[in-house]
Protein backbone atom coordinates (compact mmCIF):
# COMPACT_ATOMS: atom_id res chain seq x y z
CA UNK A 1 0.00 0.00 0.00
CA UNK A 2 1.59 3.68 -0.84
CA UNK A 3 2.42 5.59 1.54
CA UNK A 4 2.52 2.31 4.14
CA UNK A 5 5.74 2.63 5.46
CA UNK A 6 5.72 6.23 6.62
CA UNK A 7 9.55 6.22 7.23
CA UNK A 8 10.57 8.91 5.59
CA UNK A 9 8.29 11.12 8.47
CA UNK A 10 10.82 9.87 11.15
CA UNK A 11 13.93 9.78 8.85
CA UNK A 12 13.87 13.03 7.29
CA UNK A 13 14.06 16.76 8.55
CA UNK A 14 10.66 18.87 7.99
CA UNK A 15 10.34 20.57 4.74
CA UNK A 16 11.64 16.74 3.04
CA UNK A 17 12.85 16.41 -0.06
CA UNK A 18 11.23 15.89 -3.34
CA UNK A 19 12.50 12.63 -3.56
CA UNK A 20 11.79 11.44 -0.14
CA UNK A 21 8.38 13.21 -0.31
CA UNK A 22 7.65 10.56 -3.43
CA UNK A 23 9.35 7.58 -1.76
CA UNK A 24 6.56 8.34 1.14
CA UNK A 25 4.28 8.80 -1.22
CA UNK A 26 4.59 5.22 -2.99
CA UNK A 27 5.76 3.62 -0.26
CA UNK A 28 9.11 1.21 0.48
CA UNK A 29 7.06 -2.01 0.15
CA UNK A 30 5.86 -0.90 -3.16
CA UNK A 31 9.20 -0.01 -4.76
CA UNK A 32 10.51 -3.03 -3.23
CA UNK A 33 7.98 -4.86 -4.60
CA UNK A 34 8.09 -3.28 -8.28
CA UNK A 35 11.93 -3.61 -8.82
CA UNK A 36 12.08 -7.38 -7.38
CA UNK A 37 11.70 -8.87 -11.08
CA UNK A 38 14.71 -7.24 -12.28
CA UNK A 39 17.91 -8.69 -10.67
CA UNK A 40 20.24 -5.76 -11.78
CA UNK A 41 18.08 -3.35 -10.24
CA UNK A 42 16.63 -5.69 -7.03
CA UNK A 43 16.37 -3.93 -3.47
CA UNK A 44 15.46 -4.41 -0.17
CA UNK A 45 14.01 -2.24 2.40
CA UNK A 46 16.92 -1.09 4.47
CA UNK A 47 18.27 -0.12 0.74
CA UNK A 48 15.54 2.23 0.41
CA UNK A 49 16.06 3.80 3.86
CA UNK A 50 19.48 4.20 3.41
CA UNK A 51 18.39 6.19 0.03
CA UNK A 52 16.02 8.42 2.42
CA UNK A 53 19.16 9.05 4.56
CA UNK A 54 21.25 10.17 1.97
CA UNK A 55 23.05 7.17 0.33
CA UNK A 56 22.47 7.42 -2.88
CA UNK A 57 21.28 4.57 -5.28
CA UNK A 58 23.54 2.73 -7.91
CA UNK A 59 22.43 4.34 -11.68
CA UNK A 60 21.24 1.68 -13.06
CA UNK A 61 18.69 1.59 -9.90
CA UNK A 62 17.94 5.08 -10.08
CA UNK A 63 16.89 4.76 -14.02
CA UNK A 64 14.76 2.25 -12.85
CA UNK A 65 13.05 4.65 -10.16
CA UNK A 66 12.50 7.09 -13.01
CA UNK A 67 10.41 4.91 -14.81
CA UNK A 68 8.65 2.97 -11.91
CA UNK A 69 7.71 6.66 -11.28
CA UNK A 70 6.34 7.18 -14.68
CA UNK A 71 4.23 4.02 -14.51
CA UNK A 72 2.73 5.62 -11.04
CA UNK A 73 2.28 8.77 -12.33
CA UNK A 74 4.00 10.06 -10.14
CA UNK A 75 7.11 11.53 -12.38
CA UNK A 76 10.69 11.92 -10.33
CA UNK A 77 13.93 12.68 -12.46
CA UNK A 78 17.86 12.06 -12.02
CA UNK A 79 18.08 15.00 -10.53
CA UNK A 80 15.53 14.93 -7.73
CA UNK A 81 17.70 11.41 -6.52
CA UNK A 82 20.61 12.60 -6.51
CA UNK A 83 20.04 16.42 -5.20
CA UNK A 84 18.42 14.18 -2.08
CA UNK A 85 21.07 14.11 -0.01
CA UNK A 86 22.63 17.77 -1.13
CA UNK A 87 18.70 18.85 -0.05
CA UNK A 88 19.07 17.15 3.38
CA UNK A 89 22.12 18.48 4.25
CA UNK A 90 20.23 22.05 4.01
CA UNK A 91 17.38 20.92 5.32
CA UNK A 92 19.36 19.32 8.57
CA UNK A 93 20.99 23.04 9.02
CA UNK A 94 18.40 25.16 8.28
CA UNK A 95 16.59 22.78 11.10
CA UNK A 96 19.47 23.22 13.51
CA UNK A 97 19.42 27.03 13.00
CA UNK A 98 15.77 26.98 14.01
CA UNK A 99 16.30 24.84 17.07
CA UNK A 100 18.98 26.90 18.12
CA UNK A 101 17.55 30.24 17.33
Amino acid sequence: MPGSDSFTHRALPRGHTRFGVWIDDVGIDTIVDALKSDPAVRCSVSAVRKWLLGHEPRPMRARALVELSKQLGKPISLEMIYDHGRELEILSRDQSKTEIG
